[in-house]
């Protein structure tokens, strides 16, 4: 986790379902974050960033 990220989870205890769609070769993949960052498509590599977010509640 990203020191802006833990910095956001340590702050606001948010954590979000990210979806993300690539845009060169339609893969679609979710992750989980604290905080909304950007991702490379398993498929092809390219850099994405999130296309929905939702926040989540963790144990």
């Amino acid at each position: 986790m990203s020191a802006f990220c833990r910095r956001a989870y340590e702050e606001d205890g948010q954590w979000l379902a990210l979806t993300y769609e690539c845009p060169n070769c339609d893969t679609s993949w979710h992750d989980e974050w604290s905080c909304e960052v950007d991702d490379d498509c398993p498929t092809c590599g390219t850099s994405c960033s999130p296309a929905d977010a939702e926040e989540i509640e963790i144990d």
